[in-house]
């Protein structure tokens, strides 16, 4: 009888099979399972890298890191995954250029803190607190409880817009908890009247 050659499940080289085609979940399981552990040669290595250079990835889309976020709150990681991630970090040292960015970042972060600290013991915010929290009857905006602990949010940036820091009408008050999540949600830059009304609708 004449024996058959078995046809490989993948066809290497063909692009146009691999383009749109989707890899089921038990085939990609084995893939990773087979890669575990596997080490390339220096030859592979390089053969990888000239096929790379000059491929621009693709964009992450918009709501990538929430979706992250949202899947990984509320989990704990055992205490064998921080030992494993510790372990690996162990003796790890950033390149100069990454310091001095880390450095850039830090001085920039350290000046606007100490800024804000500043202004927070000053008379004028005192004032604008007072008649943020008075205005918004002592109420969280966003979850309207009464009697929590209020911080008074810049709806324009405080830092970015200076004719404004002290005017009520740039100000509104939010729980500690709403803060929070507003700043987590739409970052500590450029935020706007438009974001506070979305959050406060959702």
């Amino acid at each position: 009888m004449l024996k058959m050659k078995t046809i490989p499940f993948i066809t290497k080289g063909i692009k146009g099979f691999q383009r749109g085609h989707t890899v089921p979940i038990e085939i990609r399981l084995k893939i990773s399972k087979i890669q575990i552990g596997k080490k390339y040669t220096e030859e592979t290595k390089r053969k990888m890298s000239i096929a790379h250079k000059g491929k621009k990835l693709s964009p992450y889309p918009s709501d990538f890191g929430e979706n992250i976020r949202k899947r990984l709150t509320g989990k704990k990681q055992s205490p064998e995954v921080i030992a494993k991630r510790v372990a690996g970090r162990r003796g790890y040292c950033h390149s100069e250029e990454t310091k001095r960015k880390i450095g850039k970042a830090n001085r920039r972060m350290i000046h606007k803190t100490d800024e804000s600290k500043i202004w927070r013991h000053r008379d004028e915010y005192k004032k604008w607190r007072i008649q943020v929290f008075k205005r918004d009857s002592y109420t969280c905006q966003k979850c309207k409880r009464i009697g929590d602990e209020l911080h008074p949010h810049h709806i324009r940036n405080f830092s970015e817009n200076i004719k404004l820091r002290f005017c009520p009408a740039n100000g509104i008050a939010l729980c500690v908890k709403c803060h929070k999540k507003f700043h987590r949600k739409y970052g500590q830059r450029r935020n706007s009247m438009d974001q506070i009304n979305e959050f406060i609708r959702c």
